[in-house]
């Protein structure tokens, strides 16, 4: 397997979820073994950082990275279309504070991603291979990175419980050996999601300032608020496996190993990273 850029420059504009704003993203080629640069375009002196667990800030309702002292936030959708391509190195720019939510899936980057191809290059591929396992719990919640069962695979296998108390969606389970096509067809199109009882608490933190129907799915006490309703009836555990894999690309690598997860959430994930790293017995790179 070799590295990856994308052929030329993808762009969007739409507002933030949380924060409201309307903010424009660009992403451009890069040059082999840089990974994923980012930086925010509409701040002075901001300069490209490369992605890493080490700019990762806390965060239970979005993933945000501190970049050259400025956050950037809601990344995680971006994130889980490039790293679902197998995209290995790309610059980001990013004026404003956060990515814009578009749908609340990440169909827009999945399509501007397949539109626009990935470019070949001569270098080999970087996997993260996890050689033991790792576990993070909060409660009944945990989250944890497996070797893969033979020794000689490369990729990332995936499986994933989750389990709300509403009657439209219960608890769903999945597993997966993640791909291109996969993410494509069952994954880039699911939206975000809350429950209508939330959202007055969500305004008063100063969080979804730009959510609409139009952009997350709101469940009512009993029903689906949206017209249309769900997509598929596992909508909401395959968005939570959008998430899960956006706040692993974090680690800025392919990976070969096997995540398993019940009731994951990126604060559970990002630590899960954290707890990767702090172990170096527990991965080793390849090529």
């Amino acid at each position: 397997m070799f590295q990856t850029t994308i052929r030329g420059v993808i762009s969007g504009t739409g507002v933030g979820l949380h924060t409201g704003v309307e903010c424009s993203v660009v992403l451009r080629p890069s040059p082999a073994d840089t990974g994923w640069l980012i930086r925010r375009s509409d701040i002075v002196g901001s300069t490209l950082e490369r992605v890493s667990p080490e700019s990762l800030c806390d965060g239970n309702y979005a993933t945000q990275l501190s970049i050259s002292g400025t956050r950037i936030s809601t990344v995680e959708h971006l994130f889980s279309a490039l790293f679902s391509h197998k995209i290995d190195n790309v610059i980001i720019e990013i004026d404003g504070p956060e990515v814009p939510i578009f749908d609340g899936s990440a169909q827009f980057w999945d399509n501007s991603l397949r539109d626009t191809g990935a470019e070949p290059m001569p270098e080999p591929a970087q996997y993260l291979v996890v050689t033991k396992t790792v576990r993070v719990s909060e409660g009944e919640r945990w989250v944890e990175l497996a070797p893969q069962g033979d020794s000689k695979r490369r990729g990332l296998s995936v499986e994933v419980t989750t389990l709300f108390k509403h009657p439209l969606i219960g608890r769903s389970d999945t597993s997966f050996d993640l791909t291109t096509d996969y993410f494509s067809s069952e994954i880039a199109w699911a939206r975000t999601f809350c429950f209508e009882a939330d959202i007055s608490d969500l305004k008063a933190a100063g969080l979804a300032k730009g959510g609409t129907l139009s952009n997350a799915i709101v469940f009512g006490k009993d029903d689906v608020i949206n017209q249309g309703g769900l997509k598929a009836i596992d909508e909401v555990l395959r968005h939570k496996c959008m998430d899960l894999l956006g706040d692993l690309a974090i680690l800025n690598s392919r990976i070969s190993g096997r995540v398993r997860a019940y009731m994951p959430g990126h604060s559970l994930t990002g630590a899960l990273v954290r707890a990767l790293l702090s172990q170096p017995e527990a991965w080793t790179i390849r090529r």
